[in-house]
């Protein structure tokens, strides 16, 4: 009777938890476990433990053993886990102290593992145990400080790896290795350590039909890698972050044709003065993020985008609202003016952008809408107005009201205004306002009382009216 108690607890808890004590990891850790994922994330662990699972169709598919402090990968780490998985495995081993993983170390799982991220660990090679990966699909191992890549390595895995992200801040030339990679579909580069890539080097890149995706960041490069514009398959590039000055518009002449498939383009946070060629050589572009530049203008560039769905211009020094953007008319959805030089927007400057459902303009110093600058902005869903120098609720939130479709609300951000309620809101006085939500219950700075009691009680009591 003794065990009475106890054994009519654990019942009880049972049917109470489910489907939590159903998947018990016992492996002497705080590690979490359910059917289907394994969370020893962040426990301050030095090694790999023995994996046991008490529940039933457990089919593990995620070991993430990320923010621990592990230095060594040993052989059969990972072997007792081979019970629990039944199809593909991923393994997150990142943020880790990994200097070394021994051969072996994935033995029982080769076919198994698709998914390895590596990357934030000491590895100065991708280790060989990699090789017998049979099915691996993506690799991370960025952060590193990788010195040398191993042809065996990589002409093994070539077969199946469809995805690589990779620091190479110990290369000063372009590693030829990567081209084994011949089923590559992405390819991410942090760090390449030289302001050029040579052409000769990268040309076998650019011979992998399956790459549809280029990251080439946080690198000094000052020259746009010219066989890039070989590549009949590539559909987002990314070179965001290095080194690119230009004062002109002929940056990708370069490119002696146009980039038809490329449909996202980043090159934010360079030293753009100008926005170069962009329209020329990639007309079918659908996002392009040219934050962080030094943009005063915009030229005549933007006229030949007119497939244009996101532009992100934020963080550039725009001190007019651009007159050129009356060429996205069509397609522009989503614009990103944040922290830029703006003081007014008139009537006429979103007039052409039919299509616009997001506006950022948080953090210029805008003093000033035009009451009608909305009138024609029928789908905008979202208007961000914080940090700017507003010194009332612009009268064309009226507009949205009175032309935007019967099911969509407009979310507007006001924050961090000084905004003076006062009679001169009185034209907002047939502001729907159930079709607004304001972010954050802005208040006005006086009087004291939030800006929707304000307009609910003082404007639409046509208390100014008298």
């Amino acid at each position: 009777m003794r065990f009475l108690v106890p054994t009519l607890a654990l019942v009880h808890l049972t049917v109470v938890t489910g489907f939590l004590l159903d998947h018990t990891c016992l492996i002497g850790t705080t590690c979490t476990c359910t059917s289907t994922e394994i969370l020893c994330n962040n426990q301050g662990l030095d090694n790999v433990p023995s994996f046991k699972i008490n529940g039933r169709n457990t089919s593990i598919d995620l070991l993430d053993m990320s923010a621990n402090n592990i230095t060594v990968l040993t052989t059969n780490a990972f072997t007792s886990l081979g019970a629990y998985v039944t199809s593909s495995l991923r393994i997150d081993v990142s943020d880790n102290k990994i200097r070394v993983i021994e051969d072996g170390c994935f033995n029982g799982l080769e076919d198994m593992i698709v998914t390895l991220d590596l990357s934030h660990n000491n590895l100065q090679g991708i280790p060989t145990a990699v090789a017998s990966l049979s099915k691996i699909r993506v690799l991370k191992v960025e952060f590193n400080p990788i010195i040398a890549l191993d042809s065996f390595v990589l002409s093994r895995i070539g077969n199946t790896l469809e995805n690589i992200s990779i620091t190479l801040d110990r290369f000063k030339r372009w590693p030829n290795e990567l081209h084994f990679l011949f089923k590559l579909k992405e390819l991410t580069v942090y760090n390449f350590n030289s302001p050029i890539i040579r052409n000769s080097d990268f040309h076998y890149i650019t011979q992998i039909l399956s790459l549809s995706s280029i990251e080439l960041s946080h690198s000094p490069l000052e020259e746009f890698p010219g066989t890039i514009c070989d590549m009949s398959n590539l559909n987002s590039l990314n070179i965001a972050n290095n080194a690119f000055v230009d004062r002109t518009v002929e940056f990708f002449s370069i490119c002696h044709a146009p980039l038809n498939p490329i449909r996202t383009l980043s090159m934010h946070s360079n030293n753009f003065d100008v926005l170069p060629d962009i329209g020329k050589i990639f007309p079918n572009i659908e996002h392009l993020n040219f934050s962080d530049n030094n943009l005063r203008y915009l030229n005549n560039e933007l006229t030949a985008m007119s497939r244009l769905i996101s532009l992100d211009l934020n963080n550039n020094r725009l001190a007019h609202f651009p007159s050129t953007l009356d060429t996205l008319t069509p397609s522009l959805q989503v614009l990103y003016l944040r922290n830029n030089s703006l003081i007014d927007i008139d009537n006429k400057a979103l007039t052409s952008l039919a299509s616009l459902q997001m506006l950022f303009l948080d953090m210029n110093p805008l003093e000033y809408i035009g009451a009608n600058a909305f009138h024609t902005n029928t789908a905008l869903k979202t208007l961000s107005l914080s940090s700017t120098r507003l010194s009332t609720v612009p009268c064309a939130l009226a507009s949205i009201t009175l032309q935007n479709v019967a099911y969509t609300n407009t979310t507007v951000d006001l924050t961090n205004n000084n905004i003076d309620c006062d009679c001169k809101m009185k034209c907002l006085s047939n502001l729907n306002l159930q079709k607004f939500e304001f972010v954050g219950n802005p208040e006005c700075a006086q009087p004291s009382t939030a800006i929707v009691d304000f307009i609910q009680t003082i404007i639409k009591a046509s208390v100014c009216h008298t």
